[in-house]
C-alpha cells in the first residue's frame, strides 16, 4: 500500500459513477457499490474521510465508506450527540470538584 489510502481502495477499478448511485433511485448500482465496499481493506479510512467532508460537494451523495448518505447522517448525528454528552459530563464533574474545593 501507498501513503494514500485511496491507492488500496477496492473501488479503484470501478467507475466513480457507480458509487454516486442514490440508493432510492439506483438500487442495483448502490447494492453493487456496497458489496465492493464490503470487500475493501480501507473502508474505515474512506468513511472517516467521507464524514470529515460530509455536506460538501459529492460527499453528500452516493456510497462512501460502505454507507449510504442516510446511514452517514445517522452516524454523524450520533457522534455529535455523544460529543455533547461527554462535554456535559466533563462540565458537571468540574462543577462538582469546584464545589467541593470551596
Amino acid at each position: 500500500g501507498g501513503t494514500d489510502w485511496r491507492e488500496d481502495a477496492e473501488c479503484r477499478g470501478y467507475s466513480p459513477a457507480l458509487f454516486d448511485a442514490e440508493p432510492k433511485t439506483r438500487r442495483e448500482d448502490a447494492a453493487l457499490a456496497l458489496a465492493v465496499c464490503a470487500e475493501c481493506p480501507v473502508t474505515a479510512a474512506c468513511l472517516t474521510d467521507a464524514l470529515a467532508h460530509e455536506g460538501s460537494g459529492s460527499y453528500r451523495h452516493g456510497i462512501r465508506g460502505g454507507m449510504t448518505p442516510a446511514e452517514r447522517t445517522v452516524l454523524a448525528r450520533r457522534a455529535i450527540r455523544a460529543e455533547k454528552t461527554a462535554r456535559e459530563r466533563e462540565r458537571r464533574a468540574r462543577a462538582r470538584v469546584d464545589g467541593e474545593a470551596s
